[in-house]
């Protein structure tokens, strides 16, 4: 027997359990440890994947709108942080202490060449995870409205003035707030998965050995009636 797919190890030990109770199979498999406590402790083992499965797929649905709500909500606080920024980065070109407030000023590494072992500074790339975004975003949000007066006047003159200030940092939340939605829902999504797989296992194992075990039990004390009971517990399919 190959291995079975999870729907056909779910459906083989339901009919092995409810047919394994009826008399004339309990005759047989109860001297060999299947007896109705047994059935009653895979029917527990079967109700706990079919309950996981349902799960899984409803967590993983959840998981994935949680994504798309994430990426939206990116993709809007992006397109207005980069145009502050920007705007931010002509206005106050050359001005290191207005550009270290917002968070803009160029941050720079030293390369050394493996060959000559000379070295350079280039600009740093910017880290791309989630809160680090978060945390630039938030800094240059929360500090444009705390330039100098002549420096918030050229902003507003740009176009960038209180309220859009104030929006850009709802922005900025609701992309974190979605961040965190995300994050939760992966980690639900992965647990949930996590205890499926296992109870699937365990189902597994309790199955094979319980096929195996009243096979041979009919094999033993019946062989004249082998294939009905074999048939009555699933054991040929």
């Amino acid at each position: 027997m190959g291995r079975l797919t999870q729907s056909q190890l779910v459906r083989q030990a339901e009919i092995f359990i409810t047919n394994g109770a009826k008399p004339e199979a309990q005759a047989i498999i109860a001297s060999v440890g299947y007896g109705p406590t047994a059935l009653s402790e895979g029917r527990v083992l079967v109700d706990a994947v079919k309950a996981g499965q349902a799960q899984t797929k409803e967590q993983l649905a959840a998981q994935k709108n949680a994504t798309q709500a994430e990426k939206k909500a990116r993709q809007t606080a992006q397109k207005e942080i980069s145009s502050l920024a920007k705007t931010s980065r002509l206005l106050f070109a050359g001005d290191e202490p207005a550009l270290t407030l917002l968070g803009l000023q160029t941050q720079y590494v030293t390369v050394t060449d493996p060959v000559t072992g000379a070295t350079v500074q280039q600009a740093a790339q910017a880290r791309q995870a989630a809160a680090e975004i978060i945390s630039r975003w938030r800094q240059l949000a929360a500090n444009a409205p705390q330039l100098k007066p002549d420096q918030t006047a050229a902003l507003t003159a740009a176009g960038w003035g209180d309220g859009r200030l104030t929006a850009v940092t709802a922005l900025v939340e609701a992309y974190a707030a979605a961040d965190t939605v995300q994050q939760s829902a992966i980690q639900t999504y992965q647990k949930t998965s996590g205890q499926y797989q296992t109870d699937v296992e365990a189902l597994r194992v309790w199955y094979n050995r319980a096929r195996n075990l009243c096979a041979q039990a009919i094999k033993d004390n019946d062989p004249g009636n082998q294939q009905n009971l074999r048939e009555l517990l699933g054991l040929d399919g």
